[in-house]
């Protein structure tokens, strides 16, 4: 059965930096990042108990893709030592924990300390499993930048990360710190929303223009944003200056391969639809933008990773 499209014009056309016009398209953000308006609450409410049992269910499905895919490979989960990068909170590492590894740490930037939203997901994991996770002290949480780490040299067997990788300043120093944290023999996987998706400008940059965040320069998307969400600019173009990077496909297998990691797996997901709204008005500006782009990278929502330090690394 074909795929079918409907994407309906909200009347409003935006004309870019070229003289190209473009249709908004109605609910597009909406549909892609339902949930969008939190990221503008300076105090964002407590969650309901569907989300948090949302929530549960996204980290628990990541986790067991995750053990599946290190498996194929021979690595696992439950080592002696795993390192959870980005994390923000708890959350992860504790299922990490759950998963059977025995002594986690959790990094970030800057760790947020929700302790009700924390012991309410420990309680709903006790009612759908009949089993406690391990409280959020199981899990050792530091502030920490995975660029230019504290964390000692050859300290852990996994490192590991969910929708993280994409948030990274540096990436390339990142891979090589997390290849220099890493016993020879230990594994990385990570899975993260890149960039270049339909959906990569995350909730404050995606436009209501299928890929406007790839295919405008930086002048057009503020002119955008000023027209359209003038109550969004200040931290719409905050998020798109210093919360996203602009790593390819290739350049991630670059950055792997320079801090000496051995690639297993790159495996992007990606959908039909996507595919088939890629034409030369998309693919040809965002090359522009940035050189190195593919249709691959355009069309990719989700990337996954496995990678190895060589035993003699």
């Amino acid at each position: 059965m074909a795929t079918k499209m409907i994407e309906q014009s909200t009347g409003a056309v935006f004309c870019d930096r070229s003289g190209n016009t473009c249709e908004l398209k109605a609910g597009h953000r909406d549909e892609l990042k339902p949930g969008w308006s939190k990221m503008l609450e300076d105090q964002p409410s407590s969650p309901s108990d569907a989300e948090i049992v949302r929530e549960m269910d996204g980290v628990s499905s990541r986790l067991k893709l995750a053990t599946r895919m290190l498996a194929a490979f021979g690595g696992r989960i439950d080592v002696d030592d795993a390192l959870v990068v980005g994390c923000g909170d708890a959350v992860e590492p504790m299922f990490v924990a759950s998963a059977g590894a025995r002594s986690v740490v959790g990094t970030d930037l800057a760790l947020t300390g929700d302790s009700e939203r924390l012991r309410r997901i420990a309680d709903r994991f006790l009612i759908e499993n009949g089993q406690s996770i391990p409280k959020p002290r199981a899990a050792e949480m530091r502030e920490d930048n995975i660029a230019c780490s504290n964390l000692p040299n050859q300290s852990f067997d996994l490192v590991c990360s969910w929708r993280t990788l994409e948030h990274i300043g540096d990436p390339r120093a990142a891979f090589a710190e997390m290849y220099r944290v890493l016993r020879p023999g230990g594994y990385a996987y990570h899975e993260y929303n890149p960039f270049f998706a339909i959906d990569g400008g995350h909730s404050l940059v995606t436009l209501d223009i299928p890929w406007g965040h790839v295919r405008f320069d930086r002048s057009d998307i503020e002119r955008y944003v000023q027209q359209f969400r003038s109550n969004e600019t200040e931290r719409a173009l905050g998020y798109y200056d210093n919360c996203l990077n602009r790593m390819t496909i290739a350049d991630l297998n670059g950055f792997a391969t320079s801090a000496g990691f051995e690639t297993l797996a790159v495996i992007p997901r990606t959908r039909t639809e996507d595919l088939i709204r890629v034409d030369a008005k998309l693919l040809n500006p965002a090359q522009q933008n940035y050189p190195g782009t593919t249709l691959n990278d355009l069309i990719s929502r989700i990337v996954r990773v496995v990678m190895r330090r060589p035993n003699g690394g």
